[in-house]
């Protein structure tokens, strides 16, 4: 009776567990493929795509771009240097300019400074070539009868102005000669100096026995740091080998500077084997004669002449030197100092000679050939051997007396 419901229950129970079997194993499996009536969706492949298409096309533009920036860049750097090219070939024209107008400045100022005789005083109605030096007779009488207000024939102009001419325009013919001679500027040949690319002379500059290596500053506050025929620039420095102070025999290296003393330059020698020692002077010539007289003090004789030359022993007197000084800043600035005309030196002029060089004062060479040097060297060997006679004559006299 009662197995009627149990079998009527049971296949309902395990229905319902195979069903829910089956919907978790549906659940945990993924699935493989698209469900049937389902489209697929391709829509990020395509886009993958169409950016690596954006990506290349940007690269080829960004190629092309860095090839004409370097076509770009090479062809400025060519710019730059054919514009470093120009610059320094305007500083060598303006370098070239500046020397022509100081040389003929110094013509104009040597033609502006009167001579030392004295002339004749305008008059009214003359005019006197020392006012107006630069113009002809003929400039003078045309300028003289415009101002006058004489209006003539050229005839009458000439009968007219003719003896005016013979009265008040010509001086003597002396005169016109010291007046060539005081115009005439001093003339010197330069070294040819090797340059840097802006135009600058490459320091130390070595003339024999003469280094110098620095050029200095020039003062133009003060008048007493140039005189009419030097500059004395602030900062000077050069070597030169000379003798030896305490032994002439032997060779030196001698220090020259040229500082600031306030109220004028101090110059200042002294010798490299010895640099606590410092001959110091106002004026460069009183510290070379102090180092001369050192010399003949130590060899007892006047092996040279106790006369200061201390612009040639310094240097800054070199016409190659000096010409660097004169083209230095503020050398238009120094009113006393007389300007020089320089040359540079060509082949066909020749060897170059300074006097100051083949002095004994300034060239160690010349000064062991020098006689005084030379009687020096004489009078010690003289000494030396009367030195040994007498020696000699005593030992002498000792061994007879031992021997009697």
């Amino acid at each position: 009776m009662f197995a009627g419901p149990q079998q009527q229950t049971h296949p309902t129970a395990s229905s319902s567990l195979t069903e829910n079997m089956q919907h978790v194993h549906q659940e945990a499996m993924p699935a493989v493929g698209p469900r049937p009536g389902q489209s697929v969706n391709l829509t990020p492949q395509i886009n993958g795509r169409l950016i690596q298409k954006r990506y290349k096309l940007k690269y080829k533009k960004l190629r092309k771009v860095t090839k004409q920036m370097l076509f770009m860049n090479a062809a400025l750097c060519d710019e730059v240097v054919k514009g470093e090219e120009r610059v320094t070939r305007a500083k060598e024209e303006r370098k070239f300019l500046l020397k022509k107008l100081f040389q003929y400045q110094a013509l104009s100022d040597a033609t502006a400074h009167p001579s030392s005789r004295p002339h004749p005083t305008a008059t009214p109605g003359f005019f006197n070539p020392q006012i107006v030096p630069r113009l002809s007779v003929q400039e003078l009488l045309g300028f003289e009868g415009s101002k006058l207000g004489v209006k003539a024939k050229k005839k009458e102009v000439k009968k007219k102005s003719a003896p005016e001419a013979t009265i008040s325009v010509a001086p003597p013919s002396d005169t016109l000669e010291t007046k060539k001679k005081t115009r005439a500027p001093i003339t010197k040949l330069v070294q040819p100096l090797p340059s840097d690319s802006s135009g600058r002379p490459i320091f130390p500059i070595e003339f024999g026995g003469l280094t110098v290596h620095s050029i200095g500053e020039i003062v133009t506050d003060r008048p007493n740091f140039h005189s009419v025929e030097h500059i004395y620039p602030v900062g000077f420095c050069s070597t030169r080998v000379y003798a030896r102070m305490t032994n002439p025999d032997e060779k030196c290296m001698y220090t020259c500077n040229i500082s600031d003393g306030q109220d004028g330059p101090l110059f200042e020698i002294s010798p490299d084997d010895n640099p606590t020692l410092r001959l110091s002077a106002h004026t460069a010539s009183e510290c070379h004669l102090t180092m001369l007289n050192a010399i003949n003090k130590a060899k007892n004789w006047e092996v040279v002449e106790a006369k200061g030359k201390g612009p040639e022993f310094f240097g800054f007197s070199h016409p190659t030197i000096q010409n660097l000084i004169q083209s230095c800043p503020g050398a238009k600035k120094c009113n006393s100092y007389r300007w020089i005309k320089f040359e540079v030196w060509r082949p066909e002029y020749g060897e170059i000679t300074v006097p100051s060089e083949n002095d004994a004062s300034i060239n160690f060479d010349v000064l062991k050939k020098s006689p005084g040097f030379k009687a020096a060297a004489l009078k010690n060997q003289a000494s030396s051997a009367s030195a040994d006679a007498g020696l000699r004559l005593l030992l002498a006299r000792q061994t007879e007396d031992q021997l009697q």
